[in-house]
């Protein structure tokens, strides 16, 4: 005890060996920490673009789902449909990424809201129009790499 105290009280400082050990150790904890932090922080990204794909989806097919089984009539070979909205051939149609509805005469409107389009993703759809209708989505994220796809059939209430 005697030997601590007195070495404690020492005004000699720490060798170089000593002070460059202690260095090399805290380096190694502080790459391992960052290595970790780092995964962590990858995760968290590809877990939230993955939620965020789920809601952009199911927010899609609800959408195109509401347009369709609420249309008055579906016309296979014109490729369109009687909105109860926006009229006599309308079309559902994917450009840009986002969805759209377009009337006869050529205007569009969106049938999301900007804030579904979350971190870069995009929205693609096929439709085949006829009973019942066809959907095929895809969610893909701003590189092209597609995340989530779904085929749904739709049938109008009217029909």
């Amino acid at each position: 005890m005697k030997k601590l105290l007195k070495k404690l009280c020492s005004r000699r400082g720490f060798t170089l060996i000593e002070t460059l050990a202690a260095i090399a150790v805290m380096a190694v904890f502080i790459v391992a920490a960052g290595a970790g932090v780092s995964a962590a922080v990858g995760s968290y990204q590809n877990m939230t673009k993955s939620a965020e794909a789920s809601v952009l989806l199911g927010s899609s097919v609800a959408a195109v789902g509401d347009e369709i089984r609420s249309s008055l009539a579906v016309d296979p070979d014109a490729k369109t449909y009687t909105s109860a909205v926006y009229g006599a051939g309308a079309q559902l149609l994917s450009d840009d990424g986002r969805l759209y509805v377009q009337s006869a005469d050529g205007s569009r409107f969106e049938l999301l809201a900007a804030q579904t389009y979350t971190s870069g993703l995009q929205v693609s759809l096929d439709m085949t129009y006829g009973v019942p209708c066809a959907a095929a989505f895809e969610i893909s994220d701003r590189s092209g790499v597609v995340l989530l796809r779904q085929t749904v059939d739709l049938r109008s209430y009217n029909e």
